[in-house]
Parts: structure tokens; sequence; C-alpha cells
């Protein structure tokens, strides 16, 4: 079924049968410059089509890789041309455009994508830039057809799933409640949950329903017991980390004073065997606490701190998990009750309203996520890849 396509990676395709793939194999990323060289001297005309699709993939990815970022369109553009429905070229093409912070340019590129030909990984990633940018409906849209194919399926396994290649159930629904609650439309992923309950088996929901009750209700308590006893049943010889920060960034929305939410999330202990990540989630926390006690200073510093570390925000999963997205509930509850509607003018909302939106939803002045890719040539430095 379409859904269970991956699109290749090169060094994935059969090398005997496609020369640009073995062309990518032979040499090493550390050195696109001498790569792009040998591939202009290529006679298009030679190539096979599935062949010419991958040499303008490769040839964008090394005007990339060498700072030539309007190059980069430039092939991806040509590309486009020739083969206007490949997926790897339209989303890499938007890619550039949105890294310029030209999304009116990027979202038409990502909305002809087709999701189910290129697969899960692509489509929660153009779901993820839809949500930075603020077009909720889009990315939920984006999704839908992953909850059909769980439903076509009838399972939810994590390992069944992940063997078709397609997400875990508790990321996709982390998606479809983030769109949902911040869309004014909770109860949008309150159906979704009960009919996951009814027609999928082995469905595991986890922190998902309690987290979606306690988002909904404001009512914490029943979220916290899941947690507290997860928390005392789990081998913690792989890492505690990530359901403690979990537990104490939802602890700390209940603390009297910012001196006791600190120390609700400072007394959660990452290890080695935990998300390197987690450590800027409690950065974000520590940011919601100053935030809340209005300590603006404060605020602003670990706000560009966090910037610095995830200039793309985390995915909409986890910003629903640890219930980032509560913040931006509460600030929109205080933009309304200052008399301003969703449509309303934006300068009229209240600065401290305008904070929380830029922080989790990408809308700061000047905000421009950086770009990120599916494929290879691992940039270490940055810790992204490159198409």
């Amino acid at each position: 079924m379409a859904w269970q396509r991956v699109y290749p990676d090169p060094h994935n395709i059969d090398k005997e049968r496609n020369r640009i793939a073995k062309m990518v194999h032979q040499h090493s990323p550390k050195d696109p410059a001498r790569l792009g060289t040998e591939l202009d001297q290529v006679d298009l005309r030679s190539l096979s089509s599935e062949e010419k699709e991958l040499w303008f993939r490769v040839r964008g990815t090394v005007e990339f890789r060498t700072g030539n970022r309007q190059k980069a369109i430039e092939f991806y553009q040509q590309g486009l041309e020739a083969f206007p429905t490949s997926p790897v070229l339209l989303f890499s093409c938007a890619q550039e455009y949105e890294s310029r912070g030209l999304f009116e340019q990027a979202k038409p590129l990502f909305l002809r994508v087709d999701l189910r030909e290129a697969g899960a990984e692509y489509t929660l990633e153009i779901a993820r830039y839809l949500y930075l940018w603020n077009f909720l409906k889009e990315a939920q849209s984006a999704i839908q057809w992953i909850f059909d194919a769980y439903y076509e399926q009838g399972i939810a396994d994590d390992n069944y799933l992940h063997m078709r290649n397609l997400p875990f159930y508790s990321v996709s629904f982390g998606h479809r409640a983030t769109y949902a609650v911040l869309l004014g439309r909770p109860h949008d992923a309150v159906s979704e949950l009960e009919k996951s309950k009814r027609d999928l088996d082995d469905l595991d929901i986890g922190a998902v329903e309690p987290a979606l009750k306690s988002s909904i209700s404001g009512d914490r308590t029943p979220l916290l017991k899941h947690l507290t006893d997860r928390l005392s049943t789990e081998d913690s010889r792989s890492g505690m980390g990530y359901l403690a920060l979990m537990k104490a960034a939802h602890e700390s929305r209940m603390a009297s004073s910012p001196s006791e939410a600190d120390a609700i999330l400072d007394k959660v202990s990452l290890t080695s065997l935990d998300f390197q990540w987690l450590e800027d989630v409690r950065l974000l926390a520590k940011c919601e606490v100053a935030h809340r006690f209005r300590n603006r200073p404060e605020e602003a510093r670990l706000s560009e701190t966090f910037f610095l570390k995830q200039a793309r925000l985390f995915e909409p999963d986890h910003a629903f998990t640890f219930g980032f997205i509560d913040w931006v509930v509460h600030a929109e509850a205080v933009r309304d009750s200052a008399g301003v509607t969703s449509q309303g003018n934006r300068d009229h909302v209240p600065k401290d309203v305008n904070r929380v939106r830029a922080l989790l939803r990408g809308e700061a002045d000047g905000f421009m996520p950086p770009r990120f890719t599916q494929g290879w040539f691992v940039d270490d430095a940055a810790g992204r890849k490159a198409v």
C-alpha cells in the first residue's frame, strides 16, 4: 500500500543500477564540492529517469552543504520542472524558502507533496512546519492519512506500526491533540481517541488520555497519578528522565512560587541514558515558570537560550505530553479577557501573550526556523541532515 512507502536514501539504492547513487556512495560528505564537480560532468541525457531525479536532489544538496543556498533552490526548481511530483524535490525546495522566512512560497510546495507517497516521516515534518507557521488546519489535514492507515490495519501495536513505516500512535495523536487544542476544538481529539479505542487492537494509550483530559479540564491529578504509577514500574536501566521530567513539568504548574516550581524541575536527574534534549525541556519549563510569575528579564534570558538550542521548537507531540500547549491556551484566555478576538489586530494583544505565542508557535519577529531534512549527508556540527 502507498503508506508503506519510504523514499530511498541514495546509500540504499542499488549502486550497480543507479550511477548517481554510486557516485554519492563513493564520496565523503565532508567534501561535497568535489561531488558537485563530478556531477556537473555527467551528461543528463544519458541518465534514466530515476537517476536524473536523484541528480537534481543531490546537486541541490551539494549547494546547500557548501553554503550556496540560492543555487540550491535553482537546482531544486530545475528538478521540479522535470519531476513536478517528486516528494523530495518539493520538500527540499520548500525548506529552502522556509529557511529564508518565505513561507508564502514554501507552503504551496509542501502542500503539493503526495504525503502517502512520501511516507510518514516527511508527513510529520511537513505538518510540523505548518504548525510552526500557525497553519494548524493544514497541519491537521496533513496527518489525517496516517490515522486512516491505522484504521485500515486495525492494529496500533508499536512494533507492528514500525514495521510498516508508520509512526507510533502516541506520536501521531500528540500532533492531533496539539492542533485540535490550539484550534479551540479539543473535543475533536477526544472523538479521535474514542474512535481509536473502539477500532484499534493493541492500543496502548499510555499518558495520551490523561494528558488530553488534563489539557481540557485543567485537573492534573489523574495525569500525575498515571506518571507516578509508570515511574514505579519502569526499569531504571532504560532511563527514567523522560517520564520524570514530564511529571515535574506538570507538577511545577501547581507550585505557588517560582522557587518551588524551579526546585521541582531541578530535582529531576538526567543521565547518559536519557535524551539530551530533555535538558531543553527543563529550560522551557523554567521559562514558563518565569512567565507565569511575571519575571520578564528571566523569561527573556531563558527564551533566548532556548531558541539557540531549539530554534524549531519541540515536536507537537512533545509540546502536548509535556503540557506546553496548555501555556498557549492560558495565554489565549488572558488575551480574550482583554477583549481581543482571535481575528483581532495582533498589535492589540497584551505583550505577554504575544511572547508566549512567539515562543511556542514561532511568531516572533524575524524568527526563522532552521532547515531540517530527511536523507543523508549528516551535518554533525548542526545535528541536522540534508536531503
